[in-house]
């Protein structure tokens, strides 16, 4: 049996929790509460754990997909729609409808300091959000309605990207992979896509981050029997490789996406063993729990921050509170009075998105799947 044959079923559970928690810090990254853990450097940079989910995307549809000989189009673009798309049109739908509820309440004197349905809600962006197109050109605004779709628009059609690369036979798929990887990063680091072309600057982003997974699991699947080492060097590898995550999305320096692009593809290369000491903690109910709703939580926490804001906004109004301070910079700073009340406020809100997206996961994404495998059966597609 050869190495692609043995890797096949296997899950990859450490990275699960690494995305998981991930998501979480991007949750946090999109909060602002006054002397709190959101203000610190890693969290305000922690959006670049989007390149992350680019990156083992890459890495996991490879896993699952490059070497299936009997994989068809019409297999793979059903079981990845059907993954992407039922909670991506639920989450659209969520926001569509605060914005109507915000019309109505309009007309009982009450406004949230933005009109409904404009800016990014503007009803134009509402076909592009349905395509999952709305971060491929500089026509279309790319953070309208749920916006960490964004990402999510980019890599969905990623998919359809790498399946079209499956028809390189033998070492010149590998070669394509890193030239495509090699491409785009250049692209991207050097901005070469601005305003006046047609593709907005996140297609590089996203071919950068999810074709250098692409090559990592090609390295890993071609390696991993043959390096072994004793997990105590797997401990120390991995400590390194997470301070060093830590260190650098948290520091202000040159070429931070170029290397942000190798750390995260160094440290799936080296989680993927899962035989360090981190690796194990990351194979704890907890973190597999989270693992396990990365998806929900990043899908759903927008609309959840944005429904915790509009009760601000509608307790400041109703009390005579000034609980939010709209800063010059379109930042909406929250303040409970205290660091203990907002840090306590922010994990609170933290507990509410992963409730939330364990309804989500079970009602929504599960079901999705599901109903995705049965349409595979009923039509026989191979």
């Amino acid at each position: 049996m050869n190495t692609s044959q043995e890797t096949k079923k296997k899950r990859f559970t450490v990275l699960d929790s690494f995305r998981g928690l991930f998501a979480l810090c991007v949750v946090v990254f999109h909060m602002h509460y006054l002397n709190s853990f959101t203000e610190i450097p890693f969290f305000r940079n922690s959006n670049l754990f989007v390149d992350f989910f680019f990156v083992l995307s890459g890495f996991v549809i490879t896993h699952g997909y490059a070497f299936n000989k009997k994989l068809s189009f019409g297999r793979f673009s059903i079981s990845r729609t059907f993954r992407i798309f039922p909670l991506h049109i639920a989450m659209l739908s969520v926001v569509i409808i605060i914005e109507t509820v915000k019309m109505a309440a309009l007309k009982y004197g009450i406004n949230f300091n933005r009109m409904p349905f404009t800016g990014e809600t503007d009803p134009s962006q509402i076909i592009a959000n349905l395509l999952l197109l709305q971060s491929w050109t500089t026509y279309t605004n790319a953070l309208s309605f749920n916006f960490p779709s964004w990402s999510i628009s980019i890599e969905f059609y990623m998919y359809f990207i790498f399946y079209s690369t499956l028809i390189v036979k033998g070492n010149f798929r590998y070669l394509l992979w890193l030239g495509i990887a090699s491409a785009a990063t250049i692209l991207f680091i050097n901005n070469y896509l601005t305003a006046d072309h047609i593709l907005s600057s996140s297609v590089p982003r996203g071919l950068s981050g999810f074709f250098a997974g692409a090559t990592t699991y090609f390295l890993y699947n071609k390696t991993y029997k043959i390096i072994q080492l004793k997990p105590v060097i797997y401990s120390v590898i991995e400590f390194v490789l997470f301070i060093a995550l830590l260190f650098v999305i948290a520091s202000d320096i040159n070429n931070k996406g170029l290397i942000m692009i190798f750390l995260f593809s160094s440290s799936i290369y080296v989680f993927a063993y899962e035989k360090g000491l981190l690796s194990k903690l990351l194979t704890t109910n907890i973190f597999k729990t989270i693992g396990k709703l990365s998806y929900s939580i990043y899908m759903t926490h927008a609309s959840i921050l944005l429904m915790i804001l509009t009760a601000y906004i509608v307790v400041e109004k109703t009390l005579h509170l000034q609980l939010v301070t709209h800063l010059a910079n379109g930042i909406k700073m929250i303040n409970f009075g205290n660091s203990f009340a907002n840090n306590l406020g922010i994990l609170l809100i933290l507990a509410i998105v992963i409730y939330c997206s364990n309804i989500t996961y079970k009602y929504i994404e599960i079901p999705g799947l599901e109903f995705g495998r049965k349409l595979i059966n009923k039509y026989k597609i191979k």
